[in-house]
């Protein structure tokens, strides 16, 4: 085995190690390349230590979001500012998923017009 090769399969290792799966997959678009994927903090690194896995371009647009969320008080975080970030992680995650699943059946509903229109 030559070395660039021994050297990429030991990056995708790392990579699924550090992803926590051998078979990882963005959470919201399903992109399954190791080499774009990336662990995302839900509440923020700040918060809680959760992640779950997206490509770069969904944890780009997911950490920008939380740009827009309150900042910590000062001192330790309590349970309340802890969950309410967390919460509203979960909630960018699912605006997301739903521009994700109408663009999703957007693409459908074209192929099956495309589809119906050679048919006619």
């Amino acid at each position: 085995m030559d070395k660039i090769k021994l050297a990429r399969e030991t990056r995708e290792r790392k990579a699924k190690i550090r992803l926590g799966t051998d078979t990882p997959r963005c959470a919201t678009c399903g992109c399954d390349d190791w080499e774009c994927l990336e662990a995302h903090h839900i509440a923020g690194r700040a918060y809680d230590p959760t992640t779950d896995i997206r490509c770069r371009n969904c944890h780009r647009i997911l950490s920008d979001r939380q740009n827009d969320h309150p900042r910590k008080a000062s001192g330790s975080a309590s349970f309340e500012e802890i969950l309410a970030h967390f919460l509203l992680g979960m909630a960018a995650n699912f605006e997301l998923l739903v521009r994700k699943l109408r663009e999703f059946a957007e693409m459908i509903m074209q192929r099956l017009q495309a589809t119906s229109e050679v048919v006619s």
